[in-house]
């Protein structure tokens, strides 16, 4: 039997992850040990959410009694974790808009809950392991068969703070990720700046989840108005009561891609095309810094960009 356990701890498996086994020639060395660095205390902040969060206990259809022997599920997929049974569960939920930085966030979360799973319960039926009990590296970069797999089993949810004019191609992600990470995703419409802006917006996915605790979000250290945070902030005085959980502030953005295209996690095609920080349709354009030399009309992918400090160059 293969089922979820409710204990989030971290421990050693985190602190044993090694990315540079997989696709050593996107990064270097030194580039793949800061990388190391900081994915120890991102899975370390979201390990301690979820236990301060989390699901104290599975409900009782978190359990499976027959992935072991089914060929269609692959052994990550075992680790099934607390699904959506009712409003008790929905105490800790991720801001998902498709952007780089959630999207992140969305695979890092999956082996935090991929190591929910005690050993015994993934032995026989976890395919590949990595060190200390961590997903191996394959596990997570093959996002598409073990997150899909999982999502048959249990579900997880997410919310979608979504603009009134966003890009197609940027919904289409979403919807494609929605498969693969087995999120529960809930499209909350962003209120205007007249109708109160984000606070009302958070006011209305609150109204609808009253046990609705934490909420990861994707905010680096660079983002605007972010000077202030730390890894655990509560909502200012004034606003809807809620823990945001900041996993990735420590992150730079080079950070972001050596993570993404060292694990092969699929992303917004937009940042293939010249695009580095995404919008609306109406807020965001190729990023300048990106126009190719030798072509006036072509762009360099995202991963490109050298200067920090213009990634917000196109909006």
């Amino acid at each position: 039997m293969c089922h979820y356990t409710g204990a989030f701890a971290a421990g050693a498996a985190v602190t044993d992850l090694a990315p540079a086994a997989v696709a050593a020639d996107t990064v270097d060395e030194a580039a793949a040990e800061s990388l190391r660095t900081v994915l120890r205390t991102s899975l370390e902040i979201i390990a301690k959410a979820y236990e301060e969060y989390g699901p104290p206990s599975p409900p009782p259809h978190a359990h499976t009694d027959d992935c072991a022997a089914s060929s269609e599920v692959p052994g990550s997929a075992c680790a099934a974790s607390a699904g959506l049974d009712n409003e008790a569960d929905l105490a800790l939920s991720l801001s998902f808009n498709g952007g780089k930085d959630c999207t992140v966030l969305l695979a890092l979360i999956g082996a935090v809950r991929w190591l929910a799973a005690a050993p015994r319960d993934r032995a026989g039926c976890e395919g590949e392991a990595g060190v200390g009990g961590m997903p191996s590296v394959t596990a997570i970069g093959e996002v598409n068969s073990w997150h899909s797999a999982q999502a048959r089993h249990a579900r997880w949810h997410a919310a979608y703070l979504k603009t009134r004019n966003p890009f197609p191609v940027v919904e289409q992600f979403i919807e494609t990720a929605v498969v693969w990470s087995g999120i529960e995703l809930e499209a909350v419409p962003m209120a205007s700046r007249e109708e109160g802006g984000m606070k009302a917006t958070l006011e209305r996915l609150l109204n609808g989840h009253h046990a609705l605790k934490a909420m990861f979000m994707g905010t680096r250290r660079g983002d605007p108005y972010s000077d202030h945070l730390e890894a655990f902030t509560a909502t200012d005085d004034g606003w809807p009561a809620l823990m945001r959980v900041f996993p990735l502030l420590h992150w730079s953005y080079k950070h972001v891609w050596d993570f993404l295209r060292l694990f092969r996690v699929p992303y917004c095609e937009l940042y293939d095309d010249g695009y580095t920080s995404l919008g609306d349709v109406h807020n965001t354009l190729r990023n300048p810094h990106l126009l190719s030399d030798s072509d006036s009309e072509a762009y360099l992918p995202a991963y490109a960009l050298t200067d920090d400090s213009q990634e917000r160059s196109g909006r």
